[in-house]
């Protein structure tokens, strides 16, 4: 009995998430007179009824703005302590027993007014967040959920829409007055939560006109390690903590929490309900409590984790769906109703085998709706939803829909996947976008998405186009040409590139020829419109982010080409006369007008820079340059794959790539460019080693006399430009028996940043601190090759990944840090021969450090330098030169 009534308690939850509905005061006969013809609304002959529970302001506010002037509106805005009964038009009356509405009037009723027929409200009533526009004689009803209703009128019946969050972007009415036929839109609520995240202060007012973007009634978080916090059960549990290296890996409190607990733990649902009964006398209204994994794979080595593991294709999902059904079931005793939230995500994104889902619990699916331009995407995500959906769980989705310096448009997918999703179950959509940068080229686009949340079946050419006749006036068709060409060739975009989990490559998509016609499109908009100012103040703005999509793209269109239609014949030659003849000008315009002229307060590139999208533009001119490289030295390594390599040979693999590179350079070419290239492939080391008792000794002092003998790493340079850094870097590298060892003097510009302390064991962000990270790995033929990583910050952290992953035996790490000086000394000693890899038996490593350089607390460093070249990513093959280990 317990368990169905808690279940009844949670699908009305669910249903209660609905937005609450207003209080009903009780019907009254509608007084307004019937009438066929025409209604006129102008600013004298309209008043607005406030119902109980509502809230006229911004109603009026927008009316009198748009309708009258902004200096009537001024003192009436949404906010503002003033009788709004007082207003010269558009005036707001209270709704009591006691009002007698104006004969000659016509008017607004908001809310559940003496206007509303009990017909009305009983199908309000039974559609929890539906709206209601309704005319009813010389009377429009604006009912249900308000602030939709609001938007919706203002929308379909003033002409007033907030397509992006500068008042330039609100469309006018073109005439003083409304004028309304028939009206009868009913619309009920199609999903509980529809949210564009993260929240922005500068978006509040387009979110308040556009309040299907801003509605959260529930969600799901990267929370599962905060349930567990080690400074409470680190000493009495261990054993929740995942198992690794044969060792519980208990982290720290402090910093990012980047883990998860070892799923197999019997007591975890013990503890995860202490969570649960602490935060329900915290916060009684607690509607949902979040259970979603971390933002980190699931990786615990224990036998029953494993096994299960084993089991079920690599997959934590039973285990994790386990966890959670325990949970669910005991609040359906103790809290019926409250619901638990996962997380869809990483390695437990898969359905579990062999178990339903308590249908107290809702599932959060990760989705990348920009994939489904491809349609063997949206059909295998579509059947994973269903496998979910089969097994009892209510779900959502999280979805990534952001912007970058070339537009994603893709919202006829988009509409179709909601339709989708609306006739499946969907409950909500919380949505990751760009919110300070991406209203101009993007035109449309999340007006548009936030449309589609209150109802997926509007069309969406129709909404374009009404955005552009809004926009841009005589110049509507160019612009919707213009805005469709983006989308033209991102549903063709996986044909030509990488679609990454944020806009990376879409420059690279673009031709001369593509970039003339969306020119030509925008210089004859601003030509037709050239009389009026507004148009022109919005097209000045599209046309300032249109230069920064068309210089990056005019800088990678070609080498991206080159590097599609010549790959797998060898050395691609058509590429390699690119880089020899091309000085990177065209690349270094875009990187300064991006940086310096592209975003202008009160806009912002923040999405952008915190995703490191900047650097992914920059890397589409040196993606196939990494790629030429590579070939190069492939095909120049010999025997030193093979472990024979000694100091001649060594020697031979670099004259060897240099003339390689020499026969196939065409006969014009800049000199300066194939010296470059010579320099890179260059870079190989030939290592000395030191016995077993002539190391240093490991404190930070670099004075040794050993070092004198060590091979220099210099000449670092920032990531993908090649350019030198004003951080100075300077490194030292020997072998000692079985270990590497390392030093390295850094030099900064601005504070040192850290905050993971030295004794810290596993669960930071530590690579997004100062610091270094050293890649060393064996010369295979293995695609991907396998590697160590270390990471060690400024203070002396450090943690192991990749073959290394959290491994901290043999390692010796000490630093001497100078923050008054800016400047920090890093020595270590690496083992080439820990738990899960074996390398002291060669003689030949690829090999690269990279230093990160933060100055403050943030999600991406100022710049990171590397002594071999860094293409985006150190991890990248192609960021690794070689070593020779004598």
């Amino acid at each position: 009995m317990i368990a169905r009534q808690s279940i009844a308690a949670a699908v009305a939850v669910l249903a209660g998430l609905f937005a609450m509905q207003e209080r009903d005061s009780a019907a009254a006969p509608a007084t307004a007179p019937s009438d066929d013809r025409p209604l006129v609304l102008t600013p004298q002959n309209t008043i607005i009824l406030e119902g109980p529970g509502g809230s006229a302001e911004l109603l009026q506010y927008c009316l009198l703005r748009y309708y009258v002037s902004v200096e009537t509106a001024e003192p009436f805005q949404p906010g503002a302590k003033v009788d709004r009964s007082t207003a010269p038009a558009f005036a707001v009356l209270r709704e009591s027993p006691k009002l007698v509405l104006p004969a000659d009037k016509c008017i607004l009723s908001l809310g559940p007014t003496r206007l509303l027929g009990q017909a009305d409200r009983q199908r309000l009533a039974q559609s929890a967040g539906a709206i209601l526009l309704k005319r009813a004689g010389r009377a429009i009803l604006l009912a249900g959920q308000l602030d939709e209703a609001v938007s919706a009128f203002l929308d379909r019946v003033a002409g007033i829409r907030s397509y992006a969050p500068e008042e330039i972007w609100t469309s006018r009415p073109a005439e003083k007055q409304m004028t309304v036929g028939e009206l009868d839109l009913f619309r009920p609520r199609v999903f509980a939560t529809s949210w564009l995240a993260p929240y922005w202060p500068r978006n509040r007012e387009w979110v308040r006109l556009n309040p299907s973007a801003g509605r959260l009634t529930i969600s799901s978080n990267h929370n599962l390690a905060n349930i567990f916090p080690p400074d409470k059960y680190g000493r009495s549990h261990p054993e929740i903590y995942e198992l690794r290296g044969g060792q519980r890996r208990v982290p720290l409190s402090v910093g990012t929490r980047i883990w998860n607990p070892c799923l197999s733990a019997k007591v975890l649902p013990d503890l995860a309900m202490e969570y649960v009964r602490a935060t329900m006398k915290q916060r009684p209204g607690t509607k949902y409590i979040s259970m979603g994994m971390m933002d980190i794979n699931f990786d615990c080595q224990c036998e029953s984790c494993q096994a299960s593991v084993r089991r079920h294709g690599g997959s934590y999902s039973n285990l994790y769906y386990t966890l959670l059904n325990e949970v669910a079931r005991r609040c359906q005793g103790e809290f019926p109703g409250l619901l638990i939230t996962s997380l869809l995500y990483s390695n437990a994104r898969t359905p579990p085998v062999g178990m339903r889902i308590e249908p107290n619990i809702v599932v959060k699916v990760v989705t990348k709706t920009y994939r489904f331009v491809e349609p063997e995407a949206l059909a295998g995500e579509q059947r994973r939803i269903r496998a979910f959906s089969d097994l009892g769980a209510r779900w959502m989705i999280h979805d990534w829909c952001f912007s970058g310096v070339s537009p994603r448009n893709y919202m006829h997918q988009y509409a179709a996947f909601l339709q989708w999703a609306a006739q499946n179950g969907m409950i909500g959509a919380y949505v990751e976008y760009s919110p300070g940068e991406s209203w101009y080229l993007d035109g449309a686009k999340y007006w548009i998405l936030a449309q589609l949340l209150a109802d997926p079946y509007q069309d969406v050419d129709l909404l374009w186009k009404q955005y552009c006749r809004d926009m841009f006036g005589p110049a509507g068709e160019l612009m919707y040409r213009f805005h469709q060409h983006f989308q033209d060739k991102f549903v063709h975009a996986p044909e030509h590139i990488m679609l990454a989990d944020v806009p990376r490559q879409e420059p690279a998509l673009f031709s001369p020829d593509d970039l003339a016609y969306q020119r030509s499109l925008l210089e004859g908009a601003i030509r037709l419109t050239a009389g009026d100012e507004l148009i022109q103040q919005r097209l000045a703005k599209v046309l300032r982010y249109f230069r920064a999509h068309e210089l990056f793209a005019q800088a990678t269109y070609l080498p991206n080409k080159l590097d599609r239609q010549f790959a797998g014949e060898g050395i691609n030659k058509p590429l390699l006369a690119f880089y020899v003849n091309d000085d990177g000008s065209k690349l270094d315009e875009a990187i300064r007008y991006y940086h310096t002229r592209r975003t202008v307060a009160p806009d912002d590139n923040y999405m952008e820079v915190r995703l490191g999208m900047p650097v992914s533009y920059v890397n589409n001119y040196t993606r196939p340059l990494a790629g030429l490289l590579g070939t190069i030295r492939r095909q120049t390594l010999g025997d030193a794959a093979s472990n024979k390599a000694d100091r001649a040979s060594a020697r031979a693999i670099v004259d060897r790539s240099v003339a390689l590179l020499r026969e196939n350079l065409p006969e014009r070419r800049i000199d300066d460019r194939v010296r470059l290239l010579e320099g890179i492939l260059g870079k190989m080391l030939w290592v000395p080693a030191v016995g077993p008792g002539e190391g240093p000794k490991i404190d930070g002092d670099l004075s040794d006399a050993c070092w004198a003998k060590a091979a220099v790493l210099d000449d670092f340079t920032e990531r993908d430009t090649l350019r030198r850094s004003k951080h100075q870097t300077r490194g030292k590298l020997l072998r000692c028996g079985d270990k590497l060892l390392l030093a390295v003097e850094c030099r900064q510009d601005g504070p040192i940043w850290a905050q993971s302390p030295k004794d810290t064991l596993t669960g930071t962000h530590i690579w997004r601190e100062s610091g270094i990270e050293a890649f060393f790995g064996p010369a295979t033929a293995e695609d991907p090759p396998p590697y160590a990583q270390y990471v060690i910050n400024a203070f002396g952290a450090f943690r192991g990944f990749g073959q290394a992953k959290d491994n901290r035996d043999g390692v010796q790490v000490e630093v001497k840090l100078d923050t008054d000086q800016g400047v920090f000394v890093i020595e270590a000693a690496l083992p080439l021969k820990a738990g899960s890899y074996d390398y002291a038996a060669c003689k030949t490593l690829t090999f690269n450090v990279g230093r990160m350089i933060y100055t403050r607390d943030s999600y991406e460093s100022d710049v990171i330098v590397g002594w071999y070249p860094i293409f985006r990513t150190i991890s990248d093959p192609a960021s690794r030169s070689l070593i020779f280990l004598e």
